[in-house]
């Protein structure tokens, strides 16, 4: 009788063992700061092949402000910034009285920034486990998880090292329902030598070549026909100029003294001294040429930027290609990149591709929101999803 009950145990386990090991897995690749038409095949042969191949949207648009960290957090969410509480890659908890930025590493791994809950929770929640190499949201506890595997971000960590960590993700028992990548190269040479410069055609080269490195390395796995991939961006990029540049300091009187900065750049965010109103500093602020400034609460609808408690006072809409400084850059001739802007902007525009099994064949969509991206995902991995703002009806047509 004994050894009836063990041999029941294995066969119960191996059949455990087998379903995790047929059940969908998501290979989620972000390539941030890559705008919808650096996809071309002179450039990105790979990317252009596996678009070719499977879904590619038109476009995706980023959610407002459109940067790294809301952008990333909306698309495993589903949910708008103001709902899952990363307003922007810069910001100012008051309850806390504590600053986030994405370069400070305790408060990055620090759950009590992180709201909603994102795809990685989800799939554990219902017996699945995921591995999530430098997303972000993926350092942190949150809702009392962890993603199964993570790692700490390396901004220099070997695009090589990087799809290694892939496909050793792969070989795990049980084999993670969503494995996340990240590749950051795009967006820094966006930003130091603007989106047009052969530096970030270059970028491109080099992270389509390590894309095209995973594609080989899974066909000669035998997992190519069997995974999903899954290929975006966060946001796009617009170029700048030292010589577009509104200055803080041309509208306010000792800016410092006058406001709390939030955060300035394409996507300005001041907060109120005590005591102050709104209407003298907005009156003076909207002088601007090139910005919008509005009282929280009241920006246009369509950017779902309104009530949450991290949202500042004053939020500054951009004229794409211009900043807010509080000092003019001595360099007249200084050309970079930047993003922040209204995510309706061409500009602001990035990339949704999709291939594997649960996705059509040579589908060209129309453009959609990264906040649909969640359900899309929850879709293919058959697991049921978390209350958020997206639409499986708008991306189900994706879906075979």
């Amino acid at each position: 009788m004994r050894y009836a009950l063990i041999l029941l145990l294995l066969l119960l386990l191996s059949r455990n063992h087998q379903v995790d090991q047929e059940a969908p897995v998501v290979i989620l690749v972000s390539i941030d700061g890559f705008r919808a038409d650096y996809l071309n095949p002179n450039n990105a042969p790979n990317l252009h092949r596996l678009a070719e191949a499977g879904v590619h949207a038109d476009y995706l648009e980023t959610v407002f402000p459109s940067n790294t960290f809301p952008s990333h957090y909306t698309i495993v969410t589903g949910l708008y910034p103001r709902n899952h509480g990363i307003v922007n890659n810069t910001m100012f908890d008051p309850t806390l009285e504590r600053r986030f930025s994405l370069g400070n590493r305790d408060a990055v791994q620090d759950s009590v920034w992180w709201q909603g809950e994102p795809l990685w929770v989800t799939l554990q929640k219902q017996g699945r486990t995921s591995a999530t190499y430098m997303w972000p949201g993926s350092e942190a506890q949150i809702a009392g998880y962890r993603p199964t595997w993570w790692m700490e971000y390396d901004g220099v960590l070997p695009h090589e090292a990087r799809v290694d960590s892939v496909m050793s993700a792969l070989a795990r028992t049980p084999r993670p329902g969503l494995i996340t990548l990240y590749y950051s190269i795009v967006d820094s040479r966006g930003h130091r030598y603007g989106p047009d410069s052969p530096e970030v055609a270059e970028a491109v080269r080099e992270v389509d070549y390590s894309i095209g490195t995973l594609v080989d390395r899974l066909q000669a796995a035998g997992l190519y026909d069997s995974v999903n991939m899954v290929v975006v961006g966060d946001h796009g990029m617009a170029t700048t100029s030292s010589g577009r540049v509104e200055n803080l300091a041309d509208y306010l009187d000792s800016p410092r003294d006058s406001v709390y900065i939030v955060t300035l750049g394409a996507a300005p965010m001041l907060n109120l001294r005590k005591g102050q109103s709104a209407g003298g500093i907005l009156s003076a602020l909207n002088r601007m040429e090139h910005v919008t400034w509005y009282e929280k609460g009241t920006l246009p609808d369509t950017l779902h930027y309104d009530v949450h408690l991290r949202i500042p006072d004053l939020v500054g809409v951009v004229d794409p290609g211009w900043l807010v400084r509080i000092n003019h850059d001595p360099d007249p001739g200084n050309v970079g990149g930047a993003h922040g802007y209204v995510p309706a902007h061409p500009d602001m525009h990035t990339l949704f591709l999709a291939r594997g099994p649960a996705f059509k064949e040579g589908y060209r969509a129309a453009a959609f929101s990264s906040v649909h991206i969640y359900e899309l995902l929850c879709a293919v991995l058959q697991v049921t999803p978390a209350p958020n703002d997206g639409s499986l009806k708008i991306v189900r047509p994706l879906l075979r």
